[in-house]
């Protein structure tokens, strides 16, 4: 910033040298040029999935310019190709300057997806996993098995009960 631009300048002769010196003095105001402190918001992150990309999203933040790995990334979704390691910037735009204390980078790892399959396709595991190690989702068939066990205890107590009525008959005929 300059605080002496509206300076004249006048030319001084005097003791003990009787030489020439230059001196500045300020007449007026100074300029200032007005700064607004612009907040930063973070990039969001996605991860790629099996059906899906990995991408960053820039958010659009006045008087903020963000660069993507060093290029200047617009605010919005970019794709970004993973596995990569990705860094976001934020800069002040002419007239603002970052807030003071807040974090103006970032840096994200972006892993490649496992989306290898059992073979066939199916579970391989008896915790409801397939051989990538995902687990898979749970649809309560796992507990369907108490009511076959209850069933057929009660249909065994019921022969039994049975034979016993059946029997003692005969016994008495």
């Amino acid at each position: 910033m300059t605080f002496f631009d509206n300076a004249t300048y006048h030319y001084i002769y005097g003791p003990p040298s009787n030489e020439c010196q230059r001196a500045s003095f300020y007449f007026g105001p100074p300029s200032f040029q007005a700064v607004e402190v612009a907040e930063l918001a973070a990039p969001e992150w996605r991860d790629a999935t099996c059906d899906l990309g990995a991408s960053v999203r820039i958010p659009d933040v006045e008087g903020v310019q963000y660069t993507l790995n060093g290029e200047t990334a617009e605010a919005g979704d970019h794709a970004v190709a993973s596995p990569q390691s990705v860094l976001v910037a934020a800069v002040a735009r002419d007239g603002f300057e970052l807030a003071a204390g807040l974090n103006a980078e970032w840096a994200h790892e972006f892993a490649a997806p496992d989306c290898a399959e059992a073979p066939g396709g199916g579970p391989s595991e008896s915790d409801g996993t397939h051989s990538g190690g995902a687990k898979l989702a749970a649809t309560g068939s796992g507990d369907a098995l108490m009511p076959w066990i209850l069933g057929a205890a009660g249909m065994g107590l019921g022969g039994v009960l049975l034979l016993l009525v059946r029997s003692s008959r005969a016994l008495k005929a």
